[in-house]
């Protein structure tokens, strides 16, 4: 069979490298500060990604392949294949939804039915009422139900819709972590940043037309290539680079 080698290819060999995709898809994320990541992100964004598949009016030239494994998405564009990360996009655009918020001070409930009943010990019912000033500011709606337990009646509107028993436990959790003196704004911010946990899971199955919705939100974001945390929400794959896996090229 005669093999297809593509006509841009014209490098002899050794073939040099490609250092700003292979920064970008390779390297762990606890070995790369957030900051140099969120730099390296824009810098290669043109040469990475192409700004054509960032663009409203190539919708149609993007294909969704489908889900990998429950947690990752197949887009096929041109003459690349991308990968995302489903929970690490979710929590980039719950991460900038929620700073946005924190700026405007607008946020908007949304009422649960029936409200998500609380049973707390002792020291999680203190935390709660340490913070309630925060989550009310936030969007989120909590009263006492009767002893020590709490109904939550109304949650920020961009994370309705979520398992709020589960989330709201775990931030309780995570608040009673925090020691030292904090200030009421660094207070609001680390509740804020909690709310991120309400981003969908890894092996959790979503449907097409989800995935559509989170994809369109995430390449609203100035920089929509790594998580608040700092790993990377997309990485590719070239024609050229698969095909010389299967040693179709050499």
């Amino acid at each position: 069979m005669p093999q297809h080698i593509p006509q841009a290819v014209h490098v002899p060999e050794p073939k040099p490298e490609e250092p700003d995709e292979k920064k970008i898809t390779e390297q762990k994320p606890e070995e790369v500060p957030a900051a140099a990541v969120t730099h390296q992100m824009t810098l290669a964004e043109d040469v990475t990604y192409g700004a054509q598949f960032l663009q409203e009016d190539t919708k149609a030239r993007r294909k969704i392949i489908g889900q990998l494994f429950d947690t990752y998405w197949l887009i096929e564009f041109e003459d690349k294949l991308f990968i995302i990360d489903q929970h690490a996009a979710h929590e980039k655009v719950l991460y900038e939804k929620t700073m946005a918020t924190l700026k405007t001070k607008e946020f908007s409930s949304q009422q649960l039915s029936p409200p998500a009943i609380l049973s707390l010990t002792m020291p999680e019912e203190e935390i709660l009422k340490k913070y309630l000033n925060e989550f009310e500011k936030l969007g989120y709606a909590v009263e006492h139900f009767g002893g020590r337990e709490y109904a939550v009646c109304a949650v920020p509107a961009n994370i309705f819709g979520v398992d709020v028993k589960q989330l709201f436990m775990e931030m309780l959790g995570d608040l009673e972590k925090i020691s030292g003196k904090l200030t009421p704004d660094i207070i609001l911010h680390r509740v804020a940043t909690m709310s991120c946990k309400a981003a969908i899971k890894g092996k959790q199955k979503i449907t097409v037309e989800e995935m559509e919705q989170l994809f369109d939100d995430l390449m609203k974001l100035e920089n929509p290539y790594n998580c608040p945390h700092g790993r990377p929400t997309i990485i590719s794959m070239t024609k050229y680079e698969i095909e010389k896996k299967f040693k179709r090229i050499v």
